[in-house]
């Protein structure tokens, strides 16, 4: 077989199944024994179908990026045992160590990354760049191409017709354009804006006429003492505040409680 590039294609060729490249690294025993724990312990993570959409398959980025990390920590650890073995380090292994170090670094920040995007996946797995799932049919359809997922012809048929009608969206958004995607932003903000502002009402207000309409004392410490804790309790379950914004907006709540008590009674 040819090896280099192909003049008259213009093109490399496709090398076969038992060719090497003449440049290409020593095979590693070692690795493939590394390669078959990594791959049995990640692969059920990385390529499934979740509980939650059992007619669809996933391929989680987030966890492929993990098993990378364990990739890059075999590597460090051998540079150790290295160094251990020799006593001492010379410059080439001081650059094989920045760099895995450097790859180690940047895969942690990916990670987290994908782990902030993550949240937005749980109730609809196509809001998450990093998963990618059947139930997108371009990404179905890169599934079918790899064998990931069997299809039948008349299934194939049905996905490429679909993607030709303009029913497929392109990462990472779903919607048809961006224009679109940012319409459907607008609206999601908006509700939630709505959400927060009757939420803050129903806090403020309920209290207020359970203590004006039952005007005793011990009532309204209970009341007080009852709406500071349900509040605060929302607060550390669905804030995405640090700690020290939900003791402020707790303290802030019960001050205005508090204010409400001294000037009714």
């Amino acid at each position: 077989m040819a090896s280099g590039w192909d003049l008259e294609q213009g093109r490399q060729p496709v090398l076969g199944v038992h060719e090497r490249p003449h440049n290409a690294p020593p095979i590693d025993p070692d690795y493939n024994v590394f390669g078959q724990r990594l791959s049995a312990v990640g692969i059920d993570q990385v390529f499934y179908q979740p509980h939650k959409f059992p007619g669809d398959w996933h391929i989680n980025l987030g966890n492929l990026q993990r098993m990378m990390l364990h990739h890059v920590q075999r590597e460090l650890v051998e540079e150790v045992s290295k160094m251990k073995e020799a006593g001492s380090m010379d410059q080439a292994q001081a650059g094989r160590i920045t760099s895995a170090l450097s790859s180690y670094t940047s895969g942690i920040r990916d990670w987290e990354l994908m782990v902030k995007y993550s949240s937005k996946g749980k109730s609809d797995p196509s809001l998450d760049p990093f998963v990618f799932t059947s139930a997108n049919l371009l990404e179905k359809r890169l599934m079918s191409d790899a064998g990931l997922v069997k299809l039948r012809s008349r299934e194939i048929k049905h996905v490429d017709t679909a993607i030709k009608e303009g029913n497929a969206f392109l990462p990472p958004i779903t919607a048809g354009t961006r224009l679109a995607y940012n319409q459907d932003m607008r609206n999601s903000e908006r509700w939630d804006r709505l959400y927060m502002a009757l939420f803050g009402g129903i806090a403020v207000v309920g209290p207020m006429l359970i203590m004006v309409l039952y005007k005793h004392q011990l009532s309204s410490i209970l009341t007080v003492s009852v709406c500071v804790f349900l509040f605060g309790l929302w607060m550390a379950f669905f804030s995405t505040g640090n700690p020290e914004t939900v003791l402020a907006a707790v303290a802030a709540y019960a001050a205005v409680l508090v204010v409400f008590i001294g000037t009714s009674t």
